[in-house]
């Protein structure tokens, strides 16, 4: 999918606290812990997010399972992030483990000023259900040609 004549809906954004912290650093991969207080999940759960920057993607370990929850996203540029799938293993879902990675990929394009596309049905959900300021500031839309 293209996206060409993108443009912001709005120019500025809000910041947000989040304090994200190197946590691993090895010769495939880099991951980030994304930590900030819990608001209505575990933050138990919230604390064990992390941000694999080579595979594009916000993943959660949960129960210890073989699979991780995750939020994968592509770059469209420098500064567009497309949050494009969100998938949590299905004995999981209804538990509100995509709510936890939708925050923190959110969070992660608010601190580092980033513009978002939502592909991803839940992260477009997620920004209905919680039109925050500092999240729908980020939104992009597609412009009529």
């Amino acid at each position: 999918m293209m996206f060409s004549g993108v443009r912001p809906v709005f120019s500025s954004l809000s910041r947000h606290l989040c304090q994200t912290t190197a946590v691993a650093n090895s010769a495939s991969s880099r991951h980030f812990q994304i930590s900030r207080s819990a608001s209505g999940t575990d933050g138990r759960m919230e604390n064990q997010v992390r941000h694999d920057v080579d595979k594009n993607a916000f993943l959660l370990d949960v129960n210890g399972g073989n699979e991780p929850a995750e939020l994968v996203y592509n770059w469209i540029s420098d500064d567009v992030i497309d949050f494009h799938h969100t998938g949590v293993p299905a004995e999981l879902q209804g538990k509100g483990i995509a709510k936890i990675l939708a925050k923190a990929g959110l969070d992660f394009a608010v601190e580092k000023n980033l513009k978002v596309i939502l592909s991803c049905t839940y992260m477009a959900k997620y920004v209905a259900d919680n039109p925050k300021p500092e999240y729908t500031r980020l939104l992009f839309k597609k412009c009529k040609q």
